[in-house]
């Protein structure tokens, strides 16, 4: 499969979705009145879920398309008992065949953040002209975004880091908004109404606000949300992302001015608020704010913002466990590597606080310059900034820490290894568990099928039926790349082993019962890889010690994929794995 840049690939977004209630039980009442013997064109269908809903709701016949199909998603549909019903096509609408002329209803679920993020919202209005029959419904048909001014939100102060404040005002951040700090009654900026809209009024617009100033307070701040109406439902359904309703996994999204404005009750605000690019990547925008206040003095100043998925997500709680970690002094006089993809205020905080020299490698780009800016701020000059790993240095230096963020992405997992292979620190836990999977039952419908294609998501809290520690995975052999079926560069970064009768074998303390995933402790997360049906590793202590090799195998292709392959041998049997996760992936690994 062709993997590309896509934010919602990674199976751990799909759950996130289905868990978020408002948004599912609002598409299920919306299709529950509408699709009764109807042919119904789902476009970017996901995890299934609208495309299931509408055939539990008695559609004749569900046409599920995304550029992705999560795997596992016909599985869903069989096990649901609804596979003559809903039929999936991977790829891009506007190069896909479908077995129809026409369709009665498309539904989507297009909204991302800021409303339009995902681009995705073309597509439909593609699909719209080309398949929806005269006098067909789309769901939902109409889209508002909405705007307020708030008060006292930007969270540092911008005196004694004005740099800083400068970095976090040029990006969106995902919040949950306090009412309490509106400055003003919300507006709506933007009414779409998607039987008539056409393409080009979706990739850029422009709109114009004013708000009359209610309150005393400081405006450092705008947050924006959004609903989408189905008006064709009976009743009529709306689902809001605004902050005094129930939470969505949207949540809103906030800017934060570079200054700070006191304002009074009797001041307007008013300004252009345009967004100039939209793609599945990023957007931009630029806002110009004019702030009139009572006696007549004025302040207007414009502000250009930037979003996309890698910013637009906070940052790891245990940050700031690590963080007092460093300030104690932990790594005073010791050379350290950060490995990370958020601000990593702890990495400054090691550099203040003595360390030797700090290098950080930063995979998330605005986090990165903003570091930067900080830490030439504070004129912090045992600080380097780094694009990747620089693998001959390390191998020179056999005693770096090598440290990192709660929130480790793949790209970041991937860099900490190669890292772990200069130093010749390859050597990682691997633990044979049953664990319980959040892929069961969602609005009647079973998912597990999802199970053995998740490699992250597995419940860490939950308590151990049975549990297996077989202590390190000792890797070996340099990096290497060599050609394959598949690909004709795939570079391996890690080739680990554990043999039973090695001479100094590591400790097996064997327990009877039967396993369901292997998790790989990396120093920054846990990779939990599933093993593939019930009963596929299954220890039988009368029967003898059956484990007598574990492999596992690490490598990127193309630059593009981390590769997993697992390994489990015994006398009488081999059990072998491979898994695959895009590093453009939103998914981060689990945390220790």
């Amino acid at each position: 499969m062709e993997h590309k840049d896509r934010v919602y690939y990674s199976l751990r977004t799909h759950l996130e979705m289905l868990r978020d209630r408002v948004r599912c039980l609002a598409y299920q009442r919306a299709l529950a009145s509408a699709v009764q013997d109807k042919i119904v064109l789902d476009v970017g269908c996901g995890s299934g879920i609208l495309s299931l809903f509408a055939a539990r709701a008695g559609a004749k016949l569900v046409l599920a398309v995304d550029m992705d199909i999560p795997p596992g998603a016909e599985e869903v549909a069989r096990a649901n008992g609804l596979a003559a019903c809903v039929q999936f096509f991977q790829g891009n609408i506007r190069d896909i065949e479908l077995p129809v002329d026409s369709v009665d209803i498309i539904v989507s679920e297009w909204m991302g953040g800021l409303l339009l993020m995902e681009d995705m919202l073309p597509a439909v209005l593609y699909a719209r002209d080309r398949w929806l029959k005269p006098g067909g419904i789309l769901l939902p048909d109409r889209a508002r975004l909405f705007l307020a001014p708030l008060g006292n939100v930007a969270g540092i102060d911008s005196k004694n880091f004005p740099t800083l404040r400068e970095t976090i005002s040029a990006q969106m951040w995902v919040v949950q908004i306090d009412p309490s700090r509106f400055l003003a009654e919300p507006a709506c900026i933007l009414d779409l109404d998607l039987d008539s809209i056409q393409e080009p009024d979706v990739k850029s617009y422009q709109a114009a606000f004013r708000f009359a100033i209610n309150k005393v307070g400081v405006l450092n701040g705008f947050g924006l949300w959004f609903d989408v109406l189905f008006s064709e439902s009976r009743p009529p359904v709306l689902l809001s992302t605004a902050p005094w309703l129930p939470p969505t996994h949207w949540g809103q999204t906030m800017w934060i001015l570079p200054t700070d404005i006191d304002v009074s009750p009797g001041d307007n605000v008013s300004g252009l608020f345009s967004q100039t690019k939209i793609s599945p990547s990023t957007a931009s925008f630029r806002t110009n704010i004019s702030v009139q206040r009572g006696n007549g003095e004025k302040t207007s100043f414009a502000q250009d913002i930037e979003a996309s998925p890698s910013n637009m997500n906070p940052a790891g709680a245990d940050e700031e466990r690590i963080g007092a970690q460093a300030i104690s002094g932990a790594y005073k006089g010791k050379k350290c590597l950060w490995i990370g993809c958020s601000m990593s205020f702890a990495a400054l905080a090691a550099a203040r606080n003595g360390a030797k020299s700090v290098s950080i490698l930063n995979h998330s780009p605005w986090a990165a310059r903003a570091m930067q800016q900080l830490a030439d701020q504070e004129g912090l000059s045992n600080i380097r900034f780094l694009s990747e790993v620089p693998s001959v240095a390390l191998s020179q230096s056999k005693d770096i820490q090598i440290l990192g963020a709660a929130d480790s992405s793949w790209q970041a997992l991937i860099s900490h290894i190669k890292a772990r292979t200069a130093l010749n620190r390859t050597s990682f836990p691997i633990n044979f568990f049953r664990l319980e999977t959040p892929w069961k039952e969602f609005y009647g419908f079973d998912f597990s099928a999802y199970a053995r294609h998740d490699i992250e998501m597995f419940h860490e809290d939950k308590p151990l039926i049975n549990g297996l520690m077989l202590g390190d995975i000792t890797g070996r052999g340099p990096t290497s790349t060599f050609s394959s079926q598949e690909s004709q560069n795939e570079e391996i970064i890690y080739t680990g082993m554990w043999i039973s009768d090695s001479p100094t074998p590591a400790p097996l303390n064997l327990l009877d019962g039967t396993y369901n995933c292997v998790k790989v402790g990396f120093h920054c997360g846990t990779v939990v890889l599933p093993l593939p049906g019930p009963g596929s590793l299954v220890i039988d202590y009368p029967n003898g010690k059956p484990l007598e090799k574990i492999e596992l195998i690490i490598s990127i292709i193309n630059g593009a994929i981390c590769r997993f392959v697992i390994k489990i041998s015994s006398h009488a049997w081999m059990l072998q794995q491979e898994y695959e996760q895009p590093l453009v992936s939103m998914g981060h690994i689990v945390r220790n």
